[in-house]
Order: C-alpha cells, then sequence, then structure tokens
C-alpha cells in the first residue's frame, strides 16, 4: 500500500507583519507539519481594504496587488482553503460565494466571522470581552470605562462593541459616543485613538482596547499624557500576544491564543478534507 500524498493547505490572509496573524500562522504551520501536510499561505486583500497610502492613485494600484494574491490560490491543487477574514478586514458575503464557486469540490473554512455560513471556525468574543468588563466594573470599580475598536465592518470588532456597550447598559452606565474611538487594530492607531479620548475626556478611568497592538499604543499615550497604567487608569487588552507581556507593566488582557487557535483551525480543515464535520465552532 503507497504512502498517503501530504495534503496541500492554503491559506488567505491579511498583511503579514502584525503579531496576531504571525501566531496564528506560526500555529498553522505547526500543525501542518505534525502530520506532514503542506502549508501554502497567500497575503493580500480586497480592493475595499485600506492599504496605508497617502496617495489614492497608489493605494487602488497597492489593493490591486495586495487583492491578485488570492487569485494564485484558485490555480493551486488544494486540499482545503483557510479564509481568515478579520485579517483579511473587508470581504463582503457575495465575494465568499464567487470564491466557494471556483474552488469547486474544494471544502473552505471560515475563520473569526459566522458572517459567511458554515463551516466556519470562530473565536469566543463574547464571553471574553464580557469578563474582561465585569472585571474592571466589579474588581476595580470603574466607573467611566472608554473603548477603543476596531475597523468599521470587521466581524470580531463589532461584536466586541456591541458586548461593551451591553455590559455597561446593564450596569447603568451611560455610553457615550465621546468614549467610542477606533483604529485599525495597528500600534499608531491605538494610540492616537487613545489620545483623542484622553483629549477630550479627564474622567477617564479605564480603557478597553479591542486588540493587545492597539493596546500597547494606547500605553504610550497614557505615559505621554503623564498618566500612571495601573493607578490613575486602567488598560485592557485582547489577543495575548506576546509583546503585550513584555512591557514594563504587562496589558492585562482576554487571553485568546491565537497560537492554539491557528492550530485547532487546521485540525478542524483537516476534518473537512476527510468529510467529517469539525468539531467545534468556537475558541474559548
Amino acid at each position: 500500500m503507497g504512502k498517503e500524498r501530504s495534503k496541500n493547505i492554503g491559506v488567505l490572509t491579511g498583511h503579514l507583519e502584525t503579531p496576531y496573524i504571525r501566531e496564528i500562522l506560526r500555529g498553522m504551520k505547526d500543525a501542518a507539519a505534525a502530520q506532514q501536510n503542506n502549508l501554502l499561505v497567500f497575503p493580500g486583500m480586497y480592493d475595499q481594504a485600506y492599504a496605508g497610502c497617502d496617495d489614492a492613485a497608489q493605494e487602488v494600484n497597492e489593493n490591486k496587488q495586495y487583492s491578485q494574491m488570492f487569485s494564485y490560490a484558485l490555480s493551486c491543487e488544494l486540499d482545503v482553503l483557510l479564509v481568515s477574514v478579520d485579517t483579511i478586514r473587508f470581504i463582503e458575503p457575495e465575494i465568499i460565494g464567487r470564491l466557494k464557486q471556483r474552488l469547486g469540490d474544494v471544502p473552505c473554512l471560515m475563520l473569526e466571522s459566522s458572517a459567511y455560513g458554515e463551516p466556519f471556525y470562530v473565536i469566543e468574543n463574547e464571553q471574553g470581552m464580557r469578563d474582561c468588563l465585569e472585571h474592571l466594573i466589579s474588581e476595580h470599580h470603574c466607573h467611566h470605562i472608554a473603548f477603543v475598536g476596531g475597523p468599521a465592518g470587521n466581524y470580531g470588532a463589532n461584536i466586541r462593541q456591541q458586548v461593551f456597550e451591553q455590559v455597561l447598559q446593564e450596569h447603568g452606565y451611560a455610553v457615550n459616543p465621546s468614549d467610542i474611538e477606533h483604529g485599525d487594530y495597528s500600534f499608531y492607531s491605538g494610540k492616537q485613538a487613545a489620545q483623542r479620548i484622553l483629549h477630550r475626556n479627564v474622567r477617564v478611568d479605564a480603557i478597553c482596547f479591542a486588540n493587545d497592538w492597539m493596546a500597547l499604543g494606547g500605553y504610550e499615550a497614557i505615559k505621554e499624557a503623564g498618566l500612571l497604567i495601573g493607578k490613575d487608569i486602567a488598560v485592557t487588552g485582547f489577543d495575548d500576544i506576546r509583546e503585550a507581556a513584555c512591557v514594563d507593566l504587562a496589558v492585562r488582557r482576554v487571553l485568546a491564543n491565537a497560537y492554539e487557535f491557528g492550530f485547532r483551525a487546521l485540525e478542524r480543515a483537516l476534518d473537512l478534507v476527510v468529510g467529517r464535520k469539525p468539531r467545534m465552532t468556537a475558541f474559548p
């Protein structure tokens, strides 16, 4: 009996420079290697995404180049494809529908969002964010909590903001638009968002960031404002990236281990290859 051939596992993802994406891919790489399978990564974005360019023509050109990367996935002999929706940022349901149609019999596992139909595998945003806010309110007696969310249209970011607003309302706190800012999950967007919040309202006693990378940027803004983190103001993040534990005072954060999420996601993708339904839809 001949040796079973290695599986070709494709991953569509966004930019590779963020710690969250790198950790997910590290987990996938190890899971693929454990079973001697091949991992093919296609980093890019769709035309709706923001390329970070000041020049509009350059932005359009860069977007087209990034989105072109995804077309290569269709020309490979893949056994399964994983799509990291939140890292691509802006991807519409009809695009996913066309992608699945072009893939034919190749199964597709959507990550971080349940908005595109089954099968999917998501991080349990709701409970994690709820526990974080309950901790700030009950344990640290924070009464004026600001929030820095992710990009509009991002599934995970929207869920985290919804929970933020729900928990505050449940405790009888007003949700003021001036206490909510948005970033693009990057360090500098978190710093700028925190600066805007602190400039508008000096009574804020906690800032809850939708991811760790923005929280690290917020640390810098808070220190520049002359405030002591942990005394004058509390800060929380979400994701558990390694960098968040390496600052002078480690960021308190929701532990959504991106490495393990990537590892488990790839295992579930392999379930699809052999015709099994993935065992879980949410990563705790």
